[in-house]
């Protein structure tokens, strides 16, 4: 006859696995609804609402902190089980999918109010209108780069142009950093190129993770 200490564990675990099924099922539902439809508005993609822990720690900085992100979740999770063990058993899924809605939306909040890093001096110092409007889109360009986004910029002037693509650079960085992979500066020179504004070439070794 099983102990008391091994029906809990067992209790435990089954909270477990139903807050695991259910966080991963609703993220990729929350993950398909933004990609497809812009569930949770336009400008944040898909990687950003799932990793945007990660990414604010990216731009402090760290390096590959989608895994510290996931030890946390998982850590969570199993605090969660815990607290629930003895409860009835559909608490556990609807508990992971309120939480899912929650980080999803904290995410959005997050990144779109996340302080873009803007220099200081600009290529328009001797214009206040172009400094203004180059910083402006270099703002719009680094919150869709975070968010793990790849966005052309066409029809506009030279210099909100620039402005978006080499915020958008800033932001890719940043997210492929949180992943620990090389950046897509080189696709971001390419695509800034084809709408009339040539930036530097990244250097390969800023590349490397």
């Amino acid at each position: 006859m099983p102990t008391k200490g091994l029906l809990r564990m067992k209790r435990t675990f089954c909270q477990f696995s139903l807050i695991c099924a259910m966080a991963g099922l609703a993220m990729y539902l929350c993950m398909h609804l933004q990609h497809e439809y812009a569930f949770f508005g336009h400008g944040i993609g898909a990687g950003g609402i799932l990793l945007w822990l990660a990414i604010l720690l990216s731009a402090a900085g760290y390096s590959r902190t989608w895994v510290m992100v996931l030890a946390a979740a998982f850590g969570l999770f199993l605090v969660a089980a815990l607290w629930i063990r003895n409860r009835k058993l559909w608490i556990a899924p609807a508990l992971a999918a309120a939480a899912t809605l929650i980080y999803c939306h904290s995410g959005v909040l997050a990144l779109r109010h996340m302080p873009a890093p803007i220099p200081s001096v600009t290529p328009y110092e001797s214009d206040a209108a172009r400094k203004r409007e180059y910083a402006a889109t270099f703002a719009e360009g680094y919150w869709v780069g975070v968010s793990g986004i790849l966005q052309t910029y066409c029809f506009a002037p030279e210099h909100t142009t620039r402005g978006f693509y080499e915020g958008q650079a800033k932001g890719n960085a940043v997210y492929s950093r949180s992943l620990g992979v090389p950046d897509s500066g080189a696709l971001n020179v390419i695509s800034a190129a084809r709408d009339g504004v040539v930036l530097p070439s990244p250097h390969r070794a800023g590349n490397e993770l």
